[in-house]
Parts: structure tokens; C-alpha cells; sequence
């Protein structure tokens, strides 16, 4: 099985993917980084 890892500089919410996934934290608050970012461009 081969493996491959990708690393990509740029924004992560134009990125053509089927999924975008995110660490969250304990609580699952969205603040103003990563989380806020995806959150306010795909609603």
C-alpha cells in the first residue's frame, strides 16, 4: 500500500477538496483562527 503526504502553503478554504478537517478544541468553540476561517467561508 503506498503512501502519500502532501504539504500545500495558501488558503485551506479555497483548497479543492471534498472535505476539510479541522482539530477542534474540548469545548468546540469556533474562534478567529482555522476553525473561525472554514466557518465563516462555507456558512
Amino acid at each position: 500500500m503506498a503512501r502519500l503526504i502532501e504539504l500545500s502553503m495558501g488558503d485551506i478554504t479555497e483548497a479543492e477538496a471534498d472535505a476539510i478537517v479541522n482539530a477542534g478544541n474540548t469545548d468546540l468553540v469556533l474562534g478567529a483562527g482555522v476553525a473561525g476561517a472554514i466557518r465563516k467561508r462555507g456558512g
